[in-house]
């Protein structure tokens, strides 16, 4: 996970996360119509995620070094392009 950007610090937290989930974190409970919401998971990432993330500028919308887009070029990737 360094590899692809991680910090040292952040690289085993992600780790335990991930077994986390794996051991049945998100199972607290059962699905019930008190605790579930009409909107799902998909839904809310299209609608209200994924707009978020595109107003933002990261390093998974951008190109090489030097290229539009990349960091410090101050040029986002057009929309439509990689994942822009």
């Amino acid at each position: 996970m360094t590899g692809l950007g991680m910090t040292d610090a952040m690289a085993p937290g992600t780790v335990d996360m991930f077994e986390a989930r794996n051991r049945g974190l998100d199972n607290a409970g059962p699905r019930t119509t008190e605790s579930t919401t009409p909107t799902t998971f998909r839904q809310w990432c299209e609608e209200a995620l994924k707009p978020a993330l595109h107003q933002l500028p990261h390093p998974a919308r951008t190109l090489a070094s030097g290229a539009p887009g990349a960091p410090g070029s101050g040029r986002m990737l057009p929309k439509g392009s990689l994942c822009g």
